[in-house]
């Protein structure tokens, strides 16, 4: 990969759009004020597959009636110059 990762990052613009992957794009789909301000989802065509919600929290069984929630950020890594931080709160 050439450059930096802040040269890499594919601006989302309120409305929504589609980001190139390989051969394909994903559709980018505005959910503002659903889970938080500024979310978005993302729809794969292909696979009709739509990634919402929390997305990339992992809910670990630590004890019998405790769960904790580590949250994580969702990297889509969409071509070789490319990548996508969408911070999953």
């Amino acid at each position: 990969m050439k450059g930096g990762w802040l040269e890499r990052l594919i601006e989302l613009p309120d409305q929504g759009g589609s980001i190139p992957l390989g051969e394909t794009r994903i559709i980018v789909v505005p959910a503002h004020f659903l889970h938080s301000v500024g979310n978005f989802q993302f729809y794969d065509p292909i696979s009709k597959i739509l990634f919402s919600g929390d997305m990339g929290h992992l809910l670990l069984m630590m004890r019998l009636h405790q769960l904790m929630i580590l949250p994580v950020i969702f990297l889509l890594c969409v071509d070789s110059t490319n990548v996508i931080c969408v911070p999953i709160v």
